[in-house]
């Protein structure tokens, strides 16, 4: 080694033990990284077509409907969300071309449902149309509404006087959504049930239900129109704080592990494009759907191939398995009840994402017209993990190999007790994973057993685990269904799936009695494409006017994959009579392929909020039509079957669960071969 380089070499090395020893001090690296990210934020912004709704196009698509008479200042508006322009026109769109902006938002005005279309550019209301029969999500300023009610209720002040309790002040009560379980009495109401938790020193409500009291709150007169009173069960007291001054003796801290990069990101953000790694897409989040990834393609030598349109969590459903009247409801359709975007959290730096990631403020609209600032709603990060490829060759004694690096894009939500981390992790090969982690607070029902041995009669036990004395944390599942508008190298896509199998053969110069083989089975239409997860299929959206230079067609593997305590979530464990069955019908099978359709976004359906019927995917196949050789929607549905553990409580160490797609002979060769060491 020439002075020169062993010159570079020293410096390189002694300029990073100065890094590690100035972070030992406590003097701020965070600092060096803190420029890094801030630079990131403010590079200059490439105005896109896609990019999220501005605060100040918001306050003009509502002075704009309040200028033609279709608000007032009473109206809310449940739904903000950029209306998307025409797929083709994005996919060819140029930066410095010109666009309209228009907004989609559902409006409410007292007991009607709206929705308009306001296009900001021209100044005009596109459209705007009655939506007869449904009901907008419950909306934030209505959960003070149901406490009030059921606070100023004197009966639920009565059985609260049952239960020990006078001070309201430490009852906690939660709107919750009350689905539909054909109680026609609901029928014209727009509801909630409330049901309530006693507040402790512990700072853990959710560990002590008030059992037995369930209100139904009627949100437009304001008050408790119902309340289900099964009788007074123990209050759980046990404390369960989840925070160290709880925990009787703290096990040995870690060493300090420095995720550095002092020479700066891998990645480059400008406006809402990333691009890394041959990477590029766009990003955004809504208020509904959470994190919303688009034209996502991957350079392949000169090329930006397609890969994928439009990709989101369009659907999430947490059933509880528990028909007790206090329970039977809960079965809760969190993104069109609620909304993800709305649930948003802030990151804590070292704790949701690394020290090294950038964090990223987002602006969102609320529901009176209003926008507001959410700061490190996303965090974007690389990480290393295990070898991308490595080989020791025995004829020449040389071991290559290459690191594995990824990128992620993180977003967190808390949904009552759950929270919810949303990973979007791109890896250098051209894979895409999709990853939901659930932690937080197991829900807890109240019963009467302080151990298993005092549920005799195995009741208390028999649609949960005892977790803590007189608690109970009920058998549910977490089911998400992921959205992917695939377009492989173009829109005009096909989907098949391959079967390994084992052949028999009778061969004389061959003492192998059989063979694998691969079946092809090639799908025509959307029922036929409909499939329920099996571990021996490989399913593929293909593109069959683009193959690689082998002759076959380039395609992308569809993996609904799940880990945890249940490695694959099973279709929704209730009987096909039950009422839930009529209205999330996008459990029933784990793949789904429709036709592109851009009104057809959630799986299940505009408005679930006490719908009655199927309004979602269901009814997006009931036409049947061709998926062959045309633009195409891939669905998939996974997530867990949760039995809660006891190591699960009072607070359950995150659960992960995949969706995976995976290039395949999408390259004409392994696409990492280009990595430097």
């Amino acid at each position: 080694m020439n002075q020169r380089l062993l010159l570079k070499s020293w410096t390189v090395k002694l300029f990073v033990v100065l890094l590690l020893v100035v972070t030992s001090l406590g003097t701020p690296l965070s600092a060096v990284q803190a420029e890094s990210s801030q630079a990131l934020q403010v590079a200059e912004k490439t105005k896109h077509p896609l990019d999220p709704v501005t605060a100040e196009e918001v306050t003009a698509a509502i002075e704009i409907l309040k200028a033609k008479g279709y608000t007032d200042a009473e109206t809310y508006f449940p739904e903000v969300r950029l209306y998307e322009p025409p797929k083709a026109d994005v996919w060819n769109w140029k930066s410095g071309k010109k666009f309209d902006r228009q907004l989609f938002l559902v409006v409410r005005k007292d007991v009607q449902v709206y929705e308009t279309v306001v296009n900001i550019t021209t100044k005009q209301v596109v459209s705007w149309q009655e939506m007869k029969g449904v009901q907008s999500g419950v909306l934030m300023v209505e959960w003070a509404t149901a406490q009030e009610a059921v606070m100023a209720d004197p009966g639920w002040q009565t059985m609260m006087k049952q239960r020990g309790i006078t001070d309201y002040s430490k009852v906690a009560c939660i709107p919750l959504s009350v689905g539909y379980y054909g109680e026609q009495e609901y029928a014209g109401k727009r509801l909630v049930k409330v049901p309530c938790f006693l507040k402790t020193d512990d700072g853990n409500p959710w560990s002590h239900p008030i059992e037995g009291v369930t209100p139904i709150v009627d949100l437009q007169a304001k008050k408790v129109f119902k309340i289900t009173d099964t009788g007074v069960l123990p209050i759980p007291s046990t404390n369960n704080s989840l925070h160290e001054p709880a925990v009787k003796k703290l096990r040995e801290g870690l060493k300090p592990r420095l995720e550095l990069q002092p020479f700066g990101y891998s990645y480059k953000i400008s406006g809402n494009m990333i691009s890394w790694q041959n990477w590029n897409f766009h990003f955004r989040m809504e208020t509904r759907e959470g994190p919303v990834l688009s034209t996502v393609t991957f350079n392949d030598g000169e090329k930006d191939r397609h890969v994928m349109y439009r990709g989101s969590l369009a659907g999430l459903l947490v059933p509880y398995g528990d028909p007790d009247p206090n329970w039977y409801f809960r079965a809760f359709m969190d993104e069109g009840e609620y909304g993800i975007g709305k649930l948003l959290a802030s990151q804590i730096k070292g704790i949701d994402a690394p020290a090294n990631a950038s964090y990223l403020d987002v602006t969102l609209p609320d529901e009176t017209g209003s926008s507001y600032v959410l700061p490190n709603a996303f965090s974007l990060f690389e990480r290393s993990e295990s070898p991308e490829w490595r080989h020791y060759e025995s004829f020449t004694g040389i071991t290559d190999g290459r690191e594995r690096r990824e990128l992620v894009l993180r977003a967190v939500a808390t949904l009552g007790n759950y929270d919810y981390i949303f990973d979007w992790v791109f890896e250098q090969n051209g894979t895409i994973r999709i990853d939901v982690g659930a932690t937080g607070l197991p829900e807890i029902k109240a019963v009467k057993s302080k151990t298993l041995q005092d549920d005799v009669s195995g009741q208390d036990t028999k649609h949960g685990t005892l977790v803590e004395e007189h608690a109970v944390a009920t058998n549910h599942q977490h089911l998400y269904n992921f959205r992917l508008d695939l377009d492989v190298d173009g829109m005009e896509n096909s989907f098949m799936r391959l079967e390994p199998r084992a052949e028999a053969v009778n061969r004389t110069d061959s003492p192998r009695k059989s063979g694998m083989v691969t079946d092809t089975r090639y799908f025509k239409n959307e029922l036929d494409a409909r499939l329920k997860f099996d571990p021996t299929l490989i399913p593929l959206a293909y593109n069959p006017n683009v193959t690689n230079k082998h002759g076959y067609n380039t395609s992308y593997q569809v993996i609904p994959a799940a880990t945890g305590t249940h490695p694959f979530a099973k279709e929704l464990l209730m009987t096909p009579d039950d009422w839930l069955q009529k209205r999330a019908g996008f459990t029933a099978y784990h793949l789904w392929t429709t036709n592109y359709n851009p009104k057809e976004r959630y799986p299940e359906g505009d408005y679930p909020n006490q719908g009655r019927t199927e309004q979602g995917l269901g009814k997006f196949v009931e036409d049947n039509s061709s998926i062959q050789n045309t633009d195409n929607v891939t669905w998939v549905t996974t997530g867990t079957t949760h039995i809660v553990r006891a190591e699960e409580f009072p607070v359950m160490p995150t659960e992960w669960v995949s969706v995976m797609l995976k290039p395949w002979n999408f390259f004409d060769k392994t696409p990492t071969l280009d990595l430097p060491k």
